[in-house]
């Protein structure tokens, strides 16, 4: 698929959150989902790529969620696209092609997606949050976890 699709930005989102909240404590997957306006459903499967793609790591429990499992200056975009790709389905069939197809435009669209690949490849996580920070945008990643406060009732 050339076209960026929902997935993709939506991940990329997600790992700056976690690369800016993370450091602290896990953060949870049904609380990025809030944070992304996405449903927990959909953006599970997402995480649990990167998951196994090595590129979050997931802790179990009340107090679990995702972490990067390797440093931000390791982590390149077109690993979270490749990632992403092996979400779909085992059982869609793939089409049959003509000939045609088969010899001249796969190939045309196999060499332009291998260009785009390359060129998410130069993007790292880091790159992406020193991006964040020249906009002036990094409050706004900032997760204010509620859950974590706490409150001192002595008189």
């Amino acid at each position: 698929m050339l076209g960026i699709s929902h997935k993709l930005y939506v991940l990329v989102e997600a790992l700056i959150f976690i690369a800016y909240n993370g450091d602290a404590h896990p953060l949870g997957g049904k609380k990025l989902a809030t944070i992304l306006h996405v449903a927990p459903r959909y953006l599970e499967p997402l995480l649990q790529a990167l998951v196994r793609a090595q590129i979050l790591r997931s802790t179990r429990g009340p107090r679990g969620g995702y972490t990067l499992a390797r440093e931000r200056r390791q982590i390149s975009l077109d690993e979270v696209l490749l990632a992403m790709e092996y979400i779909r389905s085992d059982r869609d069939t793939p089409p049959r092609f003509s000939h045609a197809n088969e010899t001249l435009v796969q190939p045309l669209f196999a060499h332009a997606r291998g260009a785009y690949i390359h060129e998410l490849g130069r993007y790292t996580l880091e790159d992406i949050c020193a991006m964040v920070q020249e906009a002036d945008l990094k409050s706004t990643f900032l997760v204010q976890d509620h859950e974590m406060v706490r409150y001192d009732f002595s008189i």
